[in-house]
């Protein structure tokens, strides 16, 4: 069964409340913490240089061998998907959104035009 409450007094959110409420969104951390063993990283592409591909560098632990001895290991490249929220030098801002980051290479190609409005 629901019920309303009899409690006239409901409080309208001031302008003030809303900056504060705002605040707190803009302070939210959306980062991750570096996975262990690993750094993110980002090589040039090979056919569009300004691009940067990110892949972690994983860290490998040595060889043990029978003989007791051991062989070091390099370190391993993985793409990684994850986007900016794991990369320790971007500050997320969830308010202002993502940076425009494949915007100049997009228009570069010249095939897309830039609208004044949505149109769908």
């Amino acid at each position: 069964m629901i019920t309303q409450s009899s409690d006239k007094s409901q409080t309208i959110p001031t302008a003030k409340t809303y900056r504060q409420e705002a605040q707190k969104i803009q302070d939210l951390d959306l980062s991750y913490q570096p996975l262990p063993g690993s750094t993110k990283k980002y090589r040039s592409g090979e056919i569009y240089p300004d691009l940067r591909i990110p892949y972690r560098e994983v860290a490998l632990s040595a060889t043990h061998h029978p003989d007791q001895t051991t062989t070091p290991n390099l370190p391993v490249a993985l793409y990684d998907p994850s986007g900016p929220y794991t990369d320790s030098n971007i500050k997320i801002n969830i308010l202002e959104g993502l940076s425009g980051l494949r915007k100049p290479w997009i228009l570069g190609r010249g095939d897309v035009e830039i609208l004044e409005q949505s149109t769908s």
